[in-house]
């Protein structure tokens, strides 16, 4: 398993909510588009098994946001990386006024308490 975890600095967003750290002064940009399509297509891969979890995560009173995501293994994190819907949402963002840093590492091991719910009675 892999871990990518990106994180996004704008200092000053003060965002309220994740689509309000993405979206708000790029309205016109997407045109009535509810965003640039990596949701669906990470949503995709979660139902081909690719993924097998993302979060997004906001934090710092709305200024920084993070991104982890847990693929099954490196073919996957490269097929998700190296989509067209990614490479035209980094045309997208790439004037955006932020800092970005990405971690991936490799997972030895996982287990989700929320899948355990069961046998945790």
């Amino acid at each position: 398993m892999i871990l990518q975890k990106v994180t996004i600095t704008q200092p000053g967003r003060n965002a309220t909510s994740v689509d309000d750290f993405y979206y708000r002064g790029y309205e016109e940009q997407l045109n009535g588009r509810r965003g640039t399509g990596v949701r669906k297509l990470a949503a995709d891969m979660i139902r081909e098994g690719k993924i097998l979890d993302r979060y997004l995560i906001l934090r710092d009173s709305g200024c920084v946001l993070e991104i982890y995501t847990l693929f099954v293994n490196r073919e996957a994190l490269n097929e998700f990386t190296d989509h067209p819907i990614r490479k035209v949402s980094r045309e997208f963002w790439q004037d955006r006024d932020w800092d970005m840093t990405m971690d991936i590492v490799n997972v030895q091991d996982y287990m989700s308490v929320r899948n355990r719910l069961e046998s945790l009675k």
